[in-house]
């Protein structure tokens, strides 16, 4: 707001307090800011543990060939997913994928296929075979 010669002429009672508007614009500003990265820091979260999930579904025989082929140590190799399951986890599924057997997706003991990849024991149906016998 540019002051002109007329506001200055009003006394400052009638003014207005512009500290205080200042103030409330800040505020919520602030309480924006903070809403934004409370959602950024969440979907993180989520997509962290959903990269350590699928670290944990990696084929070691795949990851295996794949540091063999690139002329790295296993080790090395792990450390590099391992990195990208830390720091960049919304990149995890697309980094993991060919390292995670396509069966996976379907229960050795039932037959069932889902979406997301299943660990031998992670059916999540009552009557698979194998769903009270965890290996």
């Amino acid at each position: 707001m540019a002051l002109d010669h007329g506001l200055l002429n009003l006394p400052l009672a009638k003014r207005g307090n512009f500290d205080k508007e200042l103030n409330d614009h800040l505020a919520a500003e602030k309480s924006v800011k903070a809403d934004q990265l409370f959602q950024r820091k969440t979907a993180f979260n989520d997509a962290h543990s959903r990269a350590k999930y699928l670290y944990l579904l990696l084929d070691n025989v795949l990851v295996r060939a794949e540091a063999e082929r690139r002329g790295l140590k296993l080790s090395e190799f792990r450390e590099v997913l391992k990195t990208v399951r830390d720091s960049k986890p919304k990149l995890a599924a697309v980094a993991f994928e060919p390292f995670i057997k396509c069966s996976g997706k379907e229960c050795r003991h039932c037959g069932r296929i889902y979406d997301e990849p299943v660990k031998d024991h992670a059916c999540s149906s009552d009557d698979c075979p194998g769903h009270n016998h965890p290996r």
